[in-house]
C-alpha cells in the first residue's frame, strides 16, 4: 500500500461520510445523548456522601486514639470509584464534542471531495487501519467505514 492508496482511502471515506451523513450521524447522536443523559452525578454525589461520612469516622476514631487503617483503605477506593466515574461523564462529552466537530466540517465540504487535505484529515480521521486488501478509516466521531481500493 502507498502513501497514495491511504489518501485515497481518506478521500473515499470522507466522501462516503459526506454522501450519507444523514444516516450516519442521527443515530450516532441518539446514542450519544441517551449515554450523556446517564450521567453519573448521582452516584458521584452519593459517593461524596459515603467519604464525608467516613472521615467524620476518621475524625473519631483518631481523637479516641483508635485503628482507623480500615476506614483510610475505604475512603481511598470510593474515591478511585468516584474519579472513574467522573471520567466516564467527561468521556461523554469529548465525544459529544467530536459529533458536533464533525457535523460542523461536514457542513462545510461543499459537493464531493477531489483530492487528499491534511487539515481535513486532522480534523475529521481518528485512526486508519491498513489491512490487506482495504481500509478502515474511524472518524473521530467513532464511526467506521471500510474502503476497497
Amino acid at each position: 500500500m502507498t502513501e497514495a492508496d491511504l489518501h485515497a482511502a481518506v478521500v473515499a471515506a470522507v466522501n462516503e461520510m459526506h454522501a450519507h451523513q444523514d444516516a450516519y450521524l442521527p443515530q450516532l447522536k441518539i446514542n450519544i445523548e441517551k449515554a450523556i443523559r446517564k450521567n453519573n452525578s448521582g452516584q458521584v454525589a452519593e459517593l461524596d456522601g459515603k467519604i464525608a461520612d467516613l472521615e467524620q469516622e476518621i475524625l473519631k476514631r483518631t481523637r479516641a486514639r483508635q485503628d482507623c487503617d480500615d476506614l483510610g483503605k475505604e475512603v481511598i477506593q470510593l474515591r478511585e470509584e468516584k474519579y472513574q466515574l467522573q471520567l466516564e461523564d467527561a468521556s461523554k462529552e469529548t465525544l459529544r464534542q467530536k459529533i458536533m466537530e464533525l457535523e460542523k466540517v461536514l457542513a462545510g465540504i461543499n459537493g464531493k471531495v477531489e483530492e487528499y487535505d491534511d487539515a481535513l484529515d486532522r480534523k475529521l480521521i481518528e485512526r486508519i487501519t491498513i489491512y490487506d486488501d482495504y481500509f478502515t478509516v474511524e472518524f473521530k466521531s467513532g464511526i467506521e467505514i471500510d474502503v476497497r481500493l
